[in-house]
């Protein structure tokens, strides 16, 4: 498994949202904030149970929120992840499967290290 060095966290995108207010923001992040354990829980069982439609699932669900959790770093994995679950839910792969098993750990790890970070963001945004 790839070693997570840095955790770039990018607001950008969320925060182009601004204009709307800093309530709109945090109620933003509160929401994905909490939704993140219950993606990471779901992507972790889909991918032991192999249950391959499962996956698909909850990758396709978890993608449109990457970018406003400023995670963007993980997005093309995550994409990768879809489109092979997808296929080994049709056409089963050994090696396929190892590699979507390997990009899931990547982007749970990823969300542990990357999660901090983001409370951090959220607190300054919230105390500002």
């Amino acid at each position: 498994m790839a070693q997570i060095e840095e955790v770039q966290i990018d607001l950008s995108y969320l925060m182009s949202y601004s204009s709307i207010g800093d309530d709109f923001v945090t109620g933003m992040l509160d929401q994905c904030i909490a939704t993140l354990p219950e993606v990471m829980t779901k992507l972790k069982q889909t991918l032991e149970q192999q249950d391959w439609k499962g996956l698909r699932m909850a990758s396709h669900k978890f993608i449109p929120i990457l970018p406003l959790m400023g995670f963007g770093a993980i997005v093309k994995n995550m994409k990768t992840i879809e489109i092979f679950s997808e296929e080994l839910s049709r056409i089963p792969d050994e090696e396929k499967a190892k590699e979507v098993q390997e990009l899931v750990m990547n982007a749970i790890e990823y969300c542990d290290f990357a999660l901090p970070c983001l409370l951090l963001e959220y607190e300054k945004i919230k105390n500002n």
